[in-house]
């Protein structure tokens, strides 16, 4: 049996919903969907008055509402493409946002109502990237169906393809290969902004997503790329970060383990010191003296001689170091907002040195 309140007729509960203040008006909707689907027009219309719409069409965005989204762009002619700050980012659109958070149906609507496919926020990103970035393939489809350039570049010249790696969206990196994003597109370094050549594969070595590194390289992408002035190889990036399965990944690809002037030993040393990476590398043929020649401190130049040592003669218990390893260093989780959580013990990985670092 319907509550009480759902009785009675609507044109009452219409009167009712109007005299009240819009914050009141607001908690009233939200007792229940019927009242909200009948109320919400009245309330946004509100709205309307006194802010042009745009605050309700960006709450429609945000969550995935279509009913409001085409009341005000299809009865009361709000633009699609009206921008707004969204987080620290400005001149973002409704399908920046919509894009990002995987609401399919809202971006067609928008798509539908005239919104620039590849419109652009402040920092030069697109609704594809927001898509990729969010892991929002059924959306990712949809604009690339409507015509969105797949190889849009944002502030860094990362593509959409840099966006799904470092995030670790595998299934749409699969779907931007098979959509012809080129595999070997090169950004900025995002460590420091300036240096070029750094591809989506140093992206998923540098987080830890060894099942992207695999899409990546079946695509064809280059074991061994180098980010120029640092010259990080992927393995490099991988090893410092102490991500394991990357690293094993890495070097059943064929990556060379003693790659100058960034030797992936040294720079594991000098960064998360996993003892399943360090064993990984040294089993593959590391160079031990090669890697010592760029360790500045005696100590750890030390620990590095001494764990080699006892590695290599079987005192450390490999299959255990695996085991640890396997269960530290496999892809890594991500928190409630899609980003790779920092271990709290972790050390600082060293920068990736070549040009002076930007703020």
């Amino acid at each position: 049996m319907k509550p009480a309140l759902l009785r009675i007729p609507n044109e009452i509960v219409l009167l009712i919903a109007a005299s009240l203040p819009l914050e009141n008006r607001a908690a009233f909707l939200r007792t229940n969907k019927q009242l909200y689907n009948l109320c919400s027009a009245d309330f946004y219309r509100t709205a309307l008055r006194e802010d042009g719409g745009t605050s309700a069409l960006r709450y429609a965005a945000r969550t995935g509402n279509t009913h409001v989204a085409a009341l005000f762009l299809e009865r009361l002619g709000v633009s699609p493409d009206h921008r707004f700050r969204d987080g620290l980012v400005t001149a973002t659109t409704c399908l920046h946002v919509a894009a990002k958070r995987g609401h399919v149906d809202l971006v067609k609507l928008l798509l539908s109502a005239g919104a620039l496919v590849d419109a652009r926020n402040e920092a030069r990103r697109t609704p594809l990237h927001h898509a990729a970035h969010g892991g929002a393939l059924e959306v990712a489809k949809v604009l690339v169906a409507s015509g969105a350039d797949i190889m849009a570049r944002d502030e860094v010249d990362a593509t959409p393809l840099h966006a799904a790696a470092k995030k670790g969206h595998h299934l749409v990196c699969e779907f931007l290969l098979e959509a012809g994003a080129l595999v070997e597109a090169m950004c900025k370094d995002p460590q420091n902004e300036v240096d070029d050549g750094y591809t989506p594969l140093h992206g998923a070595a540098d987080f830890g997503h060894a099942e992207v590194a695999k899409c990546l390289l079946a695509a064809g992408a280059k074991v061994d790329a180098k980010i120029e002035a640092s010259e990080w190889t992927p393995l490099g990036c991988a090893a410092a970060e102490g991500h394991v399965e990357v690293v094993k990944c890495l070097l059943l690809a064929g990556a060379e383990v003693n790659v100058v002037p960034e030797v992936p030993l040294r720079l594991a040393v000098d960064g998360k010191w996993h003892e399943g990476v360090l064993g990984m590398l040294l089993d593959a043929g590391a160079d031990v003296p090669k890697a010592l020649e760029g360790l500045f401190h005696v100590d750890t130049a030390t620990r590095l001689t001494e764990f080699a040592e006892k590695w290599k003669s079987g005192a450390l218990n490999k299959d255990e170091k695996e085991k640890e390893a396997a269960a530290v260093g496999v892809d890594a989780d991500t928190d409630a907002e899609g980003d790779t959580p920092m271990p709290e013990a972790a050390l600082p990985v060293p920068l990736r040195i070549g040009v002076p670092q930007t703020a």
